[in-house]
C-alpha cells in the first residue's frame, strides 16, 4: 500500500504515513481509496451497462418496424397494372374492339386501351374522308358520316368500360349531353387513371383478346 498523499510505501494496517504522517485509517487498505470507494465504482458501471442494455430493448423494436416495409391496410387485394407499348398495340387493339368487343359494356378498360381505340378512329375517319374527297367532295362527306356511325356503338361501349375502370357507373357517359361542360368534364373523367385493384365491376383490365 502506498500513501495517498506522498506516494511513500507503508505498512500493511498502518493508521499514519511515517513519512508524511498522513491518516490512512478511512483508506480501503487494498486499493488506497477510501471506504466504499472501489465497491461503488464497479456497482456504478454495472448500473450503467444495466441502463444502456433497457434503452437498447426499448429502441431495437422500433428501429425493426421502422425498416420494414409499410403494408397497405385496405380491404382491397392491389394488382399489378397491365402495361403495353401506346404505339406498338394500338391498332391490334382497335382491331378486337370493333371485331369481338363492338357492343361490350360490361368490364373495364384502360386508359391506355381507351385512348388507342379513340386515336385510331380518328386516323381511321382521317384516311377514309381523304380517299372518298379525292373521289368527290360529297362522298367524302358521306364516308365520314357512314364511318362514324359505324363506330358510334364501340364508341359508347369504350367509354362506359373507361368508367367503369374508375369505379364509376357507365351512366356517367351522358353527361356529355349537358351544354358547354358535359362533354369537358367526360373527357377529364376518360383522362383520369382507373383504379389499381378489382372492383364491383370486374379486375384490372388486362390484355384484350
Amino acid at each position: 500500500m502506498f500513501c495517498p498523499k506522498c506516494g511513500a510505501p507503508t505498512a500493511d494496517g498502518a493508521k499514519f504515513c511515517e513519512k508524511c504522517g498522513f491518516n490512512l485509517a478511512g483508506l480501503d487498505q487494498s486499493a488506497g481509496m477510501p471506504n466504499g470507494a472501489s465497491a461503488a465504482a464497479p456497482q456504478q458501471q454495472s448500473q450503467s451497462w444495466g441502463q444502456q442494455q433497457q434503452g437498447a430493448q426499448f429502441q431495437q423494436p422500433n428501429q425493426q418496424q421502422w425498416g420494414q416495409p409499410q403494408q397497405a391496410a385496405t380491404g382491397q387485394r392491389f394488382q399489378q397494372p397491365y402495361s403495353e407499348s401506346f404505339f406498338g398495340t394500338m391498332f391490334s387493339n382497335y382491331k378486337t374492339i370493333l371485331t369481338t368487343q363492338y357492343a361490350t359494356f360490361n368490364g373495364r378498360l384502360s386508359r391506355t386501351q381507351y385512348w388507342q381505340f379513340q386515336i385510331s378512329l380518328i386516323i381511321v375517319v382521317i384516311v377514309a374522308t381523304f380517299i372518298g374527297t379525292v373521289i368527290s367532295d360529297s362522298l367524302g362527306e358521306v364516308v365520314m358520316v357512314l364511318v362514324l356511325f359505324a363506330h358510334l356503338i364501340p364508341s359508347f361501349g369504350t367509354a362506359v368500360r373507361r368508367l367503369h375502370d374508375r369505379n364509376m357507373s357507365g351512366w356517367w357517359v351522358l353527361i356529355q349531353f349537358v351544354p358547354t361542360v358535359g362533354s369537358i368534364v367526360l373527357v377529364i373523367l376518360l383522362l383520369m387513371g382507373g383504379d389499381k385493384w378489382a372492383n364491383r365491376y370486374g379486375n384490372v383490365p388486362g390484355p384484350l383478346s
